[in-house]
């Protein structure tokens, strides 16, 4: 899977959505009597749903649904990237469907094709 054009395995993926999420809250600072220190604090408001892309490497639209993600992503969305191949419960569901967006708190999912407007509606 890809966010910049080039493949990256899914841990690469993790880290890059964890980064921006970092990126997005850091800045707060704090003094304990010695140097000041930037603190990356994961807070996620309540009213933001975690949610699971289910995809797979080399899936081109599974890319292109990541880059959908990517502004809800940097504005504090938690999005963890299931990889079906590496289960076969999974594959059997999802293999024909992907990529599907599924809420972690109410189960619901998106199926691919899907535009930031209906992401957005999809997490209200």
């Amino acid at each position: 899977m890809s966010i910049t054009g080039k493949s990256c395995s899914l841990n690469d993926l993790r880290q890059r959505f964890t980064k921006a999420f970092c990126d997005m809250v850091r800045g707060s600072t704090v003094a304990w009597g010695g140097p000041r220190m930037t603190v990356c604090l994961f807070w996620v408001p309540a009213m933001t749903p975690e949610c699971q892309l289910f995809g797979t490497l080399g899936c081109h639209l599974c890319e292109v649904a990541e880059g959908e993600l990517m502004p809800f992503v940097e504005h504090g969305l938690l999005v963890e990237l299931v990889d079906i191949a590496e289960n076969q419960a999974l594959f059997e569901a999802y293999g024909l469907r992907i990529p599907v967006l599924r809420r972690i708190d109410t189960g619901a999912e998106l199926n691919w094709p899907f535009d930031s407007d209906q992401v957005a509606a999809f997490l209200r």
